[in-house]
């Protein structure tokens, strides 16, 4: 059973976003897996820097995007951006001292953080797009 499943609810829209969360997501399910199948904390770690690697590149394109077509929520947005870049990154660097069962309490937080965002302000994004048919055509993923 995968540890985050995607589904088709959580395409926003946008062929390029919705591309790197399915990304994510794989990310997520690898970083759950590496910790299931007890590969050491040296390789979790790695992949979690991965995680947040990539997570930091798809933050900066989708605010690109919310900059490119005027989004009024992109501070707010933004903002969300930096707040869970900061919490993960702490995370990651106390990642290596942390108790056992920490791992599995960051790949929770990770899938709830991701499930709620694409979910709420993500969607919110994909909607303003929509109300402006000539603005969105050209970048449906549907």
């Amino acid at each position: 059973m995968v540890f985050f499943p995607w589904k088709e609810e959580y395409e926003i829209g946008i062929r390029e976003v919705d591309e790197q969360h399915r990304e994510l997501f794989s990310l997520i399910n690898e970083l759950y897996e590496t910790m299931k199948e007890g590969k050491g904390r040296e390789t979790v770690h790695r992949v979690l820097e991965g995680f947040i690697e990539r997570v930091q590149l798809h933050f900066q394109a989708e605010e690109k995007w919310m900059e490119k077509y005027g989004y009024p929520g992109l501070l707010t947005h933004r903002a969300q951006h930096e707040n869970l870049t900061k919490k993960v990154m702490e995370m990651e660097k106390n990642f290596m001292d942390a108790p056992p069962g920490f791992s599995i309490k960051l790949a929770n937080f990770l899938r709830e953080w991701l499930h709620n965002h694409i979910l709420g302000s993500d969607r919110r994004f994909g909607e303003y797009l929509d109300e402006d048919r000539n603005r969105a055509d050209k970048h449906r993923s549907r």
